[in-house]
């Protein structure tokens, strides 16, 4: 098997030596070989793993990597466990990779993993992988697993820990749990349970990523379409409610982030051509396609990587540019490319986030897709672009501000 780095050796100590158990290391760190690693050593026959569609192809090549074959390891979606495509009725190990798919108590894959009959039940050794737990920065997003698979919050029920760790409160709409209370007491709970190191304390020598927001200074006829949607909804009922992400109206926000991303295309585009004259490659994310067509339009030879491509296709698409020169942009969809892809950190230390995401998480796997093992520059550098006066700037604050709830309750820097 392949050789690990002492991290990742305490890393599979962690986890073979509990029943119950969560990694919670940073991307980019080897949690894939850990978990293989831990089966291994715990002599298990059976291996049923959880994983977003995306990335399933990576796990059967990195288990046949390790063992010559994947016999005895079943490796299906979340989408495959709430159709029900598990095998057995009883594995050795489960392992479930970017659980915090599984964060929404009531969702049908929170049910299919955690629920009565859930498939993290039916393993003798259970254990969650993810780099981003609470994607929000919110404790909520950890109850599933945390009443699920965590002892010391054995029978502790959903209204007695969003009361405690929520600050659950009615809002006129319904029971707000969005809250964030008692860190330090909820960190220590769940101490013993999950390990998470950064980057920068297994390479101590290793530079944080330079991260800047970025402002495209648009014109009133840059944005035009968009305050004609802006007045179109101000001139509805706000029909707000806390128990959302944003207001009920979400189709409206959608709506208008989508109209901004477009609207941001010029000064966008000529941001990364200023990159260009200076890096030899750089990565864009974005989230609507249509600014992901319009991106394709500008730089005809860049590799494409968007959710509805088969495995082979997304393979072939980071592959090209690393091994093209003529291909110097990466265009990924921002939640497609998220997860599951390595590689690009072998040729790339510059990214472009097109389009401000309201979750940190999400910002932080993106990032993670070059600043991770293997990276040879010295630094990463991230731009995420935003629009002033705009909803995209409102997006860059809220996202500031859960991202330093994140950092206090499991780490981070």
């Amino acid at each position: 098997m392949k050789q690990l780095l002492p991290f990742q050796e305490a890393g599979v100590n962690f986890l073979s030596n509990r029943y119950h158990a969560a990694l919670g290391d940073e991307p980019g760190l080897g949690k894939t070989v850990q978990a293989i690693h831990a089966a291994h050593r715990v002599a298990a026959r059976n291996v049923l793993v959880t994983c977003p569609a995306s990335v399933r192809t990576n796990w059967l090549a990195h288990v046949e990597e390790h063992f010559g074959h994947i016999r005895g390891w079943d490796i299906i979606s979340y989408e495959g466990a709430v159709a029900g495509k598990a095998r057995r009725d009883q594995y050795d190990v489960w392992i479930g990779d970017e659980t915090h798919f599984c964060k929404t108590p009531d969702s049908a894959r929170t049910r299919a993993i955690f629920g009565r009959d859930g498939l993290a039940r039916k393993a003798t050794f259970k254990w969650c992988l993810s780099g981003t737990f609470a994607p929000n920065g919110r404790p909520v997003e950890l109850y599933p697993m945390l009443a699920t698979l965590c002892s010391s919050f054995a029978g502790c029920s959903y209204v007695e820990y969003t009361r405690l760790y929520c600050g659950a409160f009615f809002d006129g709409h319904g029971m707000n749990v969005k809250g964030a209370t008692r860190i330090a007491e909820l960190k220590t709970r769940i101490g013993d349970f999950i390990l998470r190191r950064t980057k920068r304390e297994v390479f101590p020598g290793r530079k944080a990523p330079l991260i800047s927001t970025v402002a495209l200074d648009l014109s009133e006829a840059d944005l035009k379409e968009v305050r004609g949607e802006e007045n179109a909804i101000g001139a509805r009922p706000a029909r707000i409610s806390g128990r959302f992400e944003d207001f009920s109206q979400l189709g409206d926000t959608s709506k208008l982030l989508r109209l901004l991303g477009s609207a941001m295309l010029p000064g966008g585009i000529q941001f990364i051509d200023d990159l260009l004259s200076s890096r030899n490659k750089v990565v864009v994310f974005a989230r609507h396609l249509v600014v992901m067509k319009e991106l394709e339009y500008r730089y005809p030879t860049a590799s494409v990587y968007q959710g509805g491509m088969t495995d082979l296709q997304k393979l072939a698409a980071v592959s090209r540019f690393k091994s093209e020169s003529s291909c110097r942009v990466f265009i990924g969809q921002r939640q497609a490319a998220g997860t599951g892809i390595n590689g690009l950190q072998d040729v790339c230390s510059t990214a472009v986030i097109f389009e401000p995401s309201w979750v940190p998480g999400e910002t932080e796997q993106l990032v993670d897709r070059l600043d991770r093992m293997g990276q040879l520059d010295d630094i990463v550098t991230v731009y995420i672009l935003y629009a002033r006066r705009t909803l995209s700037e409102i997006v860059v604050k809220i996202h500031e501000r859960k991202s330093s709830i994140g950092a206090q309750l499991l780490g981070g820097e």
